[in-house]
């Protein structure tokens, strides 16, 4: 009874600690036909209530297609985390663009994430775009 009860948890701790602390999903994943690129609203985490069901639209509907939600400051705060959130998504599709050349993409964004998405630079040349999405475009953009 000893040994169940105190060694074992001991003995799936080590195993835990032994295996590498980030598996990179994207790697397991390799190139995907397609990509669907998300970045989520003010508050939100991941992919949030927009992007979630886009992504499971989209796989279902082209077989292959893998997902990667944007990690930016989603706080309330539209001009220094924006323009973060921009510069985090352009890194992002240029090295993806790089490492999959073949690799088409779907942006979208949802609230504060379409901010993001518009203030986001995007060379054509280097990443093969089919889709922007964007829900509830946040009323800043009006400006100007």
């Amino acid at each position: 009874m000893f040994i169940k009860r105190f060694i074992a948890p001991f003995v799936l701790i080590a195993s835990a600690l032994g295996a590498p602390a980030v598996v990179d999903l994207e790697a397991r994943q390799g190139c995907s036909p397609l990509k669907l690129v998300h970045v989520a609203g003010t508050t939100e985490i991941g992919l949030g209530i927009v992007g979630t069901p886009l992504s499971v639209a989209l796989a279902s509907a082209v077989p292959g297609t893998t997902t990667h939600s944007i990690t930016y400051d989603t706080t309330a705060e539209y001009v220094v985390t924006v323009a973060a959130g921009a510069a985090i998504t352009a890194s992002y599709l240029s090295t993806q663009s790089a490492l999959c050349p073949n690799t088409r993409f779907v942006l979208s964004g949802y609230s504060k994430g379409a901010l993001v998405l518009h203030s986001t630079c995007i060379t054509a040349h280097i990443l093969p775009l089919n889709f922007l999405i964007v829900v509830g475009r946040h009323y800043s953009l009006e400006l100007g």
